[in-house]
């Protein structure tokens, strides 16, 4: 169906709008830029500005037709934009970049916090997998610098596994709106089930084995098949195995980085997750149904 001009024009208006407040926001974002940004910045910001100007034409021109994709997906990235511009610039104005930015930064900016720093842990940790750009070995490496291996394990296994539930709901609530509304439902549904019999196998050794980004993958996780009675035991067992881990990886109690051993090991379990990743994906939850299996005969 043809839209109408009133549809067609407030589409126009939306992107338009959209595309100044990304470009402002890129322009405050790359002015108070230091380091490598700083650097370079004319550069980020002529082709940040370019982008945004050809997603704006875009979205302008394909509203007049019934493009529906282009749109939906110019809208998309210009939202999403304007937000991830929006949150950058004010971690900057606000000072708290620079506390995120490296495991003492961060150490010594909860350390302040005095008797609230395992709340503002606790904190960090949850919106770490939500919204806040930090690496996990950041903030799991100043969570054990404050309150040694095991305490700081766990309080950060705590704030990541209640991200991470917060994470996979997010996701079927409001990610499946938002990726049906850019690829269309009918789309979205036969990618899932082509995904159907690969993902619980398939994301559970995700988010066990390292290297791979695991805080994205709880919003994933919500548009998969997989159960809440599924996720969240998985998803607390596999968070509290690679934040111990991680967190004695970090204090050098269990694999060291600075050794020649230690990185021979880090290559092996990388090349080893490489290789079973793509086996899981190829046969799907065969395997891991099988072992389940077996275990179970084992136990009777």
């Amino acid at each position: 169906m043809q839209k109408s001009k009133l549809e067609s024009g407030l589409t126009v208006l939306t992107v338009f709008i959209l595309s100044v407040i990304s470009a402002l926001l890129l322009v405050l974002y790359l002015n108070g830029a230091v380091g490598f940004l700083k650097t370079y910045r004319k550069p980020f910001l002529y082709f940040g500005l370019t982008v945004i100007a050809i997603f704006c034409v875009m979205g302008s021109v394909f509203s007049l037709t019934d493009k529906q994709f282009v749109i939906r997906l110019t809208l998309s990235f210009l939202g999403f934009s304007a937000f991830l511009l929006a949150l950058l610039y004010f971690l900057d104005v606000s000072g708290l970049k620079n506390s995120f930015s490296s495991v003492e930064s961060l150490r010594s900016f909860v350390a302040k916090k005095g008797g609230y720093a395992v709340i503002i842990m606790l904190v960090i940790q949850f919106l770490q997998v939500i919204i806040l750009p930090v690496p996990g070995i950041i903030s799991i490496g100043a969570s054990v610098a404050l309150f040694g291996p095991f305490k700081g394990a766990l309080i950060s296994f705590l704030g990541i596994f209640s991200g991470s539930v917060a994470g996979f709901y997010i996701g079927r609530k409001l990610g499946y709106k938002v990726v049906s509304f850019v690829v269309g439902d009918e789309s979205l549904k036969k990618a899932q089930t082509a995904l159907k019999g690969k993902d619980k196998a398939f994301l559970t050794a995700m988010f066990l084995l390292p290297f791979f980004p695991d805080d994205l993958l709880c919003f994933v996780a919500g548009l998969s098949t997989l159960t809440s009675r599924y996720f969240v035991p998985m998803i607390a067992v596999t968070r509290l195995v690679s934040a111990f881990i991680t967190a004695y990886s970090v204090n050098g109690s269990i694999i060291p980085y600075n050794t020649p051993l230690g990185v021979s090991i880090w290559i092996i379990i990388f090349l080893s997750t490489a290789a079973l990743s793509v086996y899981i994906y190829k046969y799907g939850d065969k395997p891991f149904r099988n072992v389940l299996s077996k275990i179970k005969r084992l136990f009777k």
